[in-house]
């Protein structure tokens, strides 16, 4: 099957599976982030969907591609016995698409070498979500990799 569309400017054909240029890739990468309240973050369920929304605004992506697993830093989900307003988080993030948005996304997350635009990203659309006083701030990140799919993937 052959068709052409346009989308935000840019100019993209889907083509049959055998074409390697719609062939799916997989990015992965981490963020460290200062939120205000650490173990609501793990439960809250619309802070986690803002913060899909803002990497996959930052990284050109849709926020259908993006997955999340949210954990506190260190690796480990607070009790209810210690600080529940401990405020660093880990999101190790996947997003999977075409090789060619994944390329944009790889090149856009490696240039992020400053948080503040990557930070305002997100924050952004968690505000937008969950009110002025749920700002985050990226304090680190990894580097992202990637991988293509196979079919059998």
């Amino acid at each position: 099957m052959w068709s052409t569309y346009q989308e935000a400017g840019r100019h993209h054909s889907d083509h049959t599976e055998a074409d390697a240029s719609c062939q799916k890739s997989v990015l992965k990468g981490s963020l460290t982030l200062t939120v205000p309240n650490a173990s609501a973050l793990l439960t809250d369920t619309d802070a986690k969907n803002a913060v899909i929304a803002g990497i996959a605004s930052f990284s050109g992506v849709e926020s259908s591609e993006v997955t999340l697993l949210v954990s506190t830093v260190g690796g480990r989900r607070l009790t209810a016995h210690e600080n529940s307003a401990a405020r660093d988080v880990k999101i190790d993030y996947t997003v999977t698409a075409t090789a060619a948005k994944i390329a944009f996304a790889k090149d856009t997350m490696t240039a992020a070498t400053g948080f503040t635009t990557l930070s305002k990203a997100l924050s952004t659309k968690v505000v937008e979500a969950k009110g002025a006083s749920y700002a985050v701030v990226v304090e680190a990140k990894t580097a992202v990799t990637v991988r293509t799919v196979s079919n059998t993937d």
